[in-house]
């Protein structure tokens, strides 16, 4: 599970730079180079987070929401307390970078949830066979 896990986060990060690479001479669309660095380190974080969660849930079940709520409020404080420093400091496309970011953090997101989802199904079947 962890493998096909790390897999599609590795192809989501490809097709989310070649998505932010193509867009990069657009005159609508401006990303500074802090937003590939931020993408690397939410999918990464994604991933760890994802993982573990999913090795409770195949090891010791009743630490899967403790470990899911940990890692979500680690990762969304993290990211809020990056964004409001970036913004601080580079106030110039505030909207596109913001928008940008939080498109990344929902694709991430939603990755981890589909493979926590099946690993609760594979741990319900193991369980009940």
């Amino acid at each position: 599970m962890n493998k096909k896990f790390l897999l599609t986060t590795i192809v989501l990060s490809i097709i989310i730079a070649i998505t932010f690479y193509l867009l990069k001479d657009n005159d609508i669309v401006v990303f500074p180079q802090v937003v590939y660095i931020v993408a690397i380190v939410i999918a990464a974080t994604s991933f760890l987070f994802g993982a573990w969660t999913i090795k409770a849930i195949n090891e010791r079940p009743a630490l899967y929401v403790n470990r899911y709520m940990i890692g979500f409020i680690v990762q969304l404080m993290g990211f809020i307390m990056f964004i409001g420093a970036y913004l601080y400091t580079k106030p110039e496309n505030q909207m596109q970078i913001v928008m940008a970011l939080f498109v990344i953090y929902l694709i991430f997101k939603a990755n981890m949830i589909v493979f926590l989802k099946k690993a609760e199904k594979e741990a319900a079947i193991k369980k009940a066979a």
